[in-house]
Formats: structure tokens, C-alpha cells, sequence
């Protein structure tokens, strides 16, 4: 009977909360809410729409050269967008509670013996047709909730393979506008209404790729540069702000029954949003991003671990850039020209490429977090780019989040923490093995009984007393760090349930920055989702938290989907102490502050030549000679050298760096 009426007051939450998103989409749909806001209870979370309703106004005026453009939604288009989520959220919640009660209840008031693989069986059936029901509703309803698919593809270490494969086939697989409307706004925006021509040489009506937010298309300008020319899709404001109301809704309504309290998440992405839908914010954004992955936390130019192609000069405006054109592959897209290609997974070829992304991704987000502390909010696979070579490149600047000085320290003393307590944890664990392996070799092996203890020698028994010994004080030692690295995690901001210890906060830390293949203290699960997760102790993440989290679980999730075991604390330890020593003032400043201008600005001009600038000169000189050597020399390989001379190499250097790796 508990269990009853707990489910029906949940429905009448659920109920509750669509007609008052009903109630909420009608009001923003009229101008009295800001005419009368002072009356209106909830007119500060309103003002958002009615600021997204007047800019749409605004735009519709002054776009009316765009024939066929996409009308603003309406105040019952708003509410029956609302209402088809609900239609497909609320049955798929139900049933999985269903589901979870009804094998309870056999178990425990009929007494039903329901082993593991019946119950696996039951819940693959639920996942076949819930992964059905949502990757159809994204594909109508599209907007913000493809972004949603998105995240959720990318979590193989923690949503069932059949939500992870179907909700892939989301990545860029919006239907195109028509290329008038896209011509029209590039027009209006960069030439005041003058022909394509007077820009481009050409211009293709076939678009590279067609997002929730913008549309891509290759040209090229009329001085020979490729280029890709990102229009945002007209008046998808008030779309997108809708949906993220309603996962935000729905999401706080049924937080205290997910194990995850994603009402922050989405909270933190609606705040990134608004940048998201400026390409002016995107343009200067894209430049801090490319400036950090090029140089140390101590501002020093390194070799950029990831490209990310630059804005145009003076060709970007609110709705449309005109950025360098990127010839590669979606990582989304890479299983499938793997296959094209006969590279079957786990072969040498696909482990040497899924090292090699996932190099450059930890490199890259290493020298974003501790460096100048912009990072790249947005890390789906639509948004990584693999070139010829197998280089990454990384795209969409448009979630982007600054973090300060003080925060990037902490996090750099965060990870060295984590770091330290992995190696101490690795090394009590062979102490350990070593300890289980000399103690079996005094068994007999075929039985339980212990072997004569005249043959053991006396250097045997000291071993194993020393190893004792040294076992006490790693144990010891590693209860200290647990200590300090929980106390670091609350000190910085993240508020945990009560009965929360020092292990359950540590080893969130070590959830979110240590390797893939570290069993974390107290028993915790390494999966979000498990009930044993330390993820559900957590009351309150900071919002640095949530971006960041986002990086690290992409770069974890796809070294599980590669079946690679991947080290991240292991390659941001370094970075992070450069970061921690870097305490010089023209190492603090961020790195797009102190560059020298390199467009040929007059407002910078030094007063004589100096003997650094004659070294970055001809640093930057052999930087290009070395990329024009390394390009030439791969494109003679692949020209003249067999593919199985090719292949027969790579398997014998795998071969080597696993010997070397394992020695």
C-alpha cells in the first residue's frame, strides 16, 4: 500500500508540474507578462522568454527579404511541444518503476526466485523499446533535446548499449534548411544585401552538417581560402529555451528519484546558452580556446595538442561566421569509415588511433583547464573532428567556461592529489599481491593444508614480515591522503548527504579525474547510475563541477567504448604542477592577453626589436618547416608504400610499445 499511493503522489507531481508548464508556456507566449511583470510571482525566470519573444520580434522585421524563413513557435505550438515530451517521459519512467516494483514484489511477497539473467532479460526488452521511444521523439521534436541525445550517446560506461547506439544516430542528423533561407541570412548579415558573389568563388547548396542550433555549408572565398560558413537556423531562441524549461522541470520534479540531479546540469547548460546563440561571444571564445591549447599553464608556446579552426576576420556577425574549413571525419561517423576502410575493432589500426585521440583530447583539455581556464563545454562527438593522419580537431566554441585563477589552482592541486593517491593505492596493491603470492606458495596445491614449515626459509619469513609492515604503514599513509583529498573536494564547494564520509567525497574526485581502471575507496561504484555510485551522495556540485565533468566523463566514455585503459590523472599530473609553479605575473595572466598581435595591428608597437622576438620568429619557422616535412613525407608514404607493408609495420610498433609498457 506504501508503495501505491507513493506512486500515485508521484504522478500527481508529474501532473502537477505539465499543466504548470502549460500554464507558463501560454503566458510567455503574451506581452502582459511584461507589461504587469511586477504582479507576476514568477516574472524573474519569464523575463528570459519575453526577452527571446521581443529579439524574435525584432528579427522577423528585419529578415523579411528571407523568403520561407521559420516562423517563431506559437503559444500552442510551445504548449504542444511541451506536452509531446511529457507523452514520451512520463510512460518511460512509469514502466521502468513498474518494473523495478513488480520484480521487488515477486521476490519479497511471493518469494519468486528471479535469477540475474531473467531479470537482464526483462530489463533489455524495457530498454529496446525505451531507446525507441526517445531516439523517435528527438527526431521530431529535435531543438535542444538533440543535445540531449548527444550526452547520452557518449555515456557507454554508464546507459545501456541500446540507448548509447540509437541516440548516436542523433549527431548532425537534423533536416536541412532550404539553402535560400541560409543565402538569405549570410546577405542580409555580411552584405548588406548584395550577392554571394561579391564574397565568395563558391558556395555549395549541399550542407556540411545540420545541427539543433546552426546549419554548415563549404566555400570558398573569392581569395581561393575553404572555408565553412555557420548560419545560425532563424528565430530558434524561443525553441530552445522551451526545451531546456522542460527537461529542467521534468528533472526536478523526479529528483529524488533519478541518482543523479540533473535539474544543475541542465541548469548550467541554459546558462551557457546564451552564449551558444551569439557567434560573436563564439567567434572571440573559439580564439581564447585556440590560444590555451597552444601554450603551457606558464603562458610558453607549446605544439597545439588539438587544431581548432579560427573565425574569419570581420566576417562574423550574431547569426553567421565564416570560419576555416576543417577536412575530416565526426568522431561520431569514425566507426563507420573505420568499417569502409577494413579496420576492424581491437585491430592494431584502431587502438593506434584510439591512443592517438585520445592523446590529443587529454593533452588538449589539460593545457584548457590549467592553463588559462576557458574550457570547452560542448565535448560530443559531433563537435571532434579526426583530419587525414589521425589529428583531432575541435569545434563549436559556443558553451565555453572561465574559470579563475584561485579555482584553476585548486583544481591543479586537486588532481595532484588524486594522482598521488593512485600511486600509493598502486602500490599497496602489489604490496598486497606480493604478500597472496608467497603465501600460496607455501600451500600445498591440492589441498588447504600448509606445507612442512621446515622448508621455509628464513629470508621467506622475513619477507613476508616486511611486507606486513610495510602493508600497515600504506594502509595508514592511504587513509591520510583519503582524508586530505576529501577535505580538499568540500573545500571546494561540493556538498554531500548526510552520512557522507571521507571516502564516499574522495572518491568523487577519483570518479571524476582518476583513471579508467582505479577501484575507488569504500566499495564505490565507477558508474553515475549505480545506487553505489558516490555521485549519489553528492547534494550540490559547483558549476565548474558540471563542465568539467562533462570533459572528463567524454574522454573516459570514449576510452571505454575503444576498450582502452586510460590513465588521466596520470597525463594532467605534469600539466597540473606546471600550473601550481607557474607563479610569476606574466604567467597568471591568460595567454590571449599577453600574445602579440599577429594581424598587423598599429596600436601595439614596440619600441625597438628584441632578441625573444627574433627567437619566436624562427621558433615559428621551424615549428612550419617541421609540419610541411612531417606532411610530405606522409603523403609519399601513403602514395608509394603498400597498405600491407603499412599495416604490417603499425602491428609490429603496437607490438614493441606494449612490450615496453608492460616491462
Amino acid at each position: 500500500h506504501h508503495r501505491f499511493f507513493k506512486n500515485i503522489s508521484l504522478l500527481m507531481l508529474i501532473t502537477l508540474a505539465i499543466l504548470i508548464s502549460i500554464l507558463l508556456e501560454v503566458a510567455a507566449s503574451y506581452e502582459y507578462i511584461n507589461n504587469y511583470r511586477n504582479y507576476f510571482p514568477l516574472r524573474h525566470r519569464h523575463q528570459k522568454y519575453v526577452g527571446c519573444l521581443k529579439s524574435t520580434a525584432i528579427s522577423t522585421e528585419s529578415t523579411d527579404l528571407i523568403s520561407g524563413r521559420p516562423k517563431p513557435l506559437s503559444g500552442m505550438e510551445r504548449i504542444s511541444r511541451a506536452l509531446s515530451f511529457y507523452s514520451a517521459a512520463i510512460p518511460l519512467f512509469v514502466k521502468y518503476k513498474n518494473l523495478e516494483y513488480t520484480i521487488n514484489f515477486k521476490r519479497d511477497t511471493l518469494g519468486e526466485n528471479i535469477t540475474q539473467i531473467e531479470e537482464e532479460e526483462m530489463l533489455n526488452a524495457l530498454h529496446e523499446w525505451g531507446s525507441d521511444l526517445i531516439s523517435d521523439k528527438i527526431t521530431e521534436l529535435k531543438g535542444f533535446y538533440v543535445k540531449t541525445g548527444q550526452i547520452i550517446s557518449t555515456r557507454v560506461d554508464i546507459f545501456p548499449k541500446q540507448y548509447t547506439t540509437k541516440l548516436a544516430m542523433t549527431q548532425d542528423n537534423l533536416d536541412p534548411l532550404p539553402v535560400d533561407i541560409i543565402k538569405g541570412v549570410i546577405k542580409r548579415d555580411l552584405l548588406n544585401n548584395a550577392e554571394l558573389s561579391d564574397l565568395f568563388s563558391e558556395f555549395d547548396d549541399e550542407p556540411l552538417g545540420s545541427a539543433s542550433i546552426a546549419q554548415v555549408h563549404r566555400a570558398k572565398l573569392l581569395d581561393g581560402r575553404v572555408v565553412a560558413v555557420k548560419v545560425k537556423r532563424p528565430n530558434i531562441e524561443g525553441k530552445l529555451l522551451g526545451d531546456v524549461a522542460n527537461l529542467k522541470t521534468f528533472a526536478k520534479i523526479l529528483s529524488d528519484s533519478l541518482l543523479i540531479d540533473y535539474y544543475k546540469v541542465f541548469c548550467e547548460i541554459e546558462s551557457t546558452l546564451s552564449d551558444e546563440l551569439d557567434f560573436m561571444r563564439e567567434a572571440q571564445s573559439t580564439a581564447k580556446v585556440a590560444a590555451a591549447v597552444s601554450h603551457a599553464p606558464n603562458n610558453k608556446p607549446r605544439k597545439a595538442a588539438v587544431t581548432v579552426p579560427l573565425p574569419i576576420p570581420g566576417l562574423v556577425s550574431r547569426d553567421v561566421m565564416v570560419m576555416e574549413f576543417v577536412d575530416g571525419v565526426a568522431l561520431s561517423k569514425i566507426a563507420q569509415e573505420m568499417s569502409k576502410r577494413n579496420v576492424l575493432p581491437g585491430s592494431p589500426e584502431s587502438i593506434f588511433l584510439g591512443n592517438k585521440i585520445l592523446s590529443a583530447l587529454t593533452d588538449a583539455y589539460a593545457s584548457m583547464i590549467f592553463g588559462s581556464g576557458i574550457i570547452h563545454g560542448d565535448p560530443h562527438p559531433g563537435n571532434i573532428f579526426i583530419m587525414n593522419g589521425g589529428e583531432v580537431a575541435l569545434l563549436d566554441c559556443g558553451q565555453v567556461k572561465q574559470i579563475n585563477t584561485a579555482q584553476r589552482i585548486n583544481l591543479a592541486k586537486l588532481v595532484l592529489m588524486v594522482n598521488q593517491w593512485e600511486i600509493l593505492n598502486k602500490k599497496l596493491g602489489n604490496v598486497k599481491s606480493f604478500k597472496i603470492e608467497m603465501n600460496q606458495s607455501h600451500q600445498s596445491p591440492n589441498s588447504e593444508t600448509p606445507v612442512q614449515p621446515t622448508i621455509v626459509s628464513s629470508d621467506s619469513k622475513e619477507a613476508l614480515v616486511s611486507t606486513s609492515t610495510e602493508t600497515q604503514q600504506l594502509v595508514h599513509e592511504l587513509s591520510r591522503r583519503t582524508s586530505e583529498l576529501a577535505d580538499a573536494v568540500r573545500a571546494f564547494g561540493v556538498f554531500f548527504k548526510p552520512g557522507a564520509g571521507d571516502e564516499c567525497a574522495a572518491a568523487v574526485a577519483i570518479l571524476l579525474f582518476g583513471n579508467t581502471d582505479t577501484i575507488l575507496p569504500g566499495g564505490y561504484a565507477g558508474e553515475e547510475i549505480s545506487l553505489d555510485s558516490p555521485i549519489v551522495q553528492v547534494a550540490e556540485f559547483p558549476s565548474e563541477f558540471i563542465l568539467l565533468g562533462r570533459a572528463t566523463v567524454m574522454i573516459k566514455g570514449i576510452a571505454n567504448r575503444l576498450g582502452i585503459k586510460w590513465g588521466l590523472s596520470d597525463r594532467w599530473a605534469k600539466v597540473a604542477e606546471e600550473a601550481v609553479l607557474a607563479t610569476d605575473p606574466m604567467e597568471s595572466l591568460p595567454i590571449w592577453s599577453v600574445l602579440t598581435p599577429t594581424v598587423g595591428s598599429r596600436i601595439v608597437k614596440a619600441d625597438r626589436i628584441r632578441f625573444i622576438d627574433i627567437f619566436r620568429g624562427f621558433q615559428s619557422w621551424l615549428n612550419l618547416l617541421g609540419t610541411y616535412l612531417v606532411t610530405k613525407i606522409q603523403s609519399i608514404v601513403v602514395k608509394y608504400v603498400p597498405e600491407r607493408v603499412l599495416r604490417n609495420a603499425l602491428k609490429w610498433f603496437m607490438s614493441i610499445r606494449s612490450w615496453f609498457q608492460t616491462n
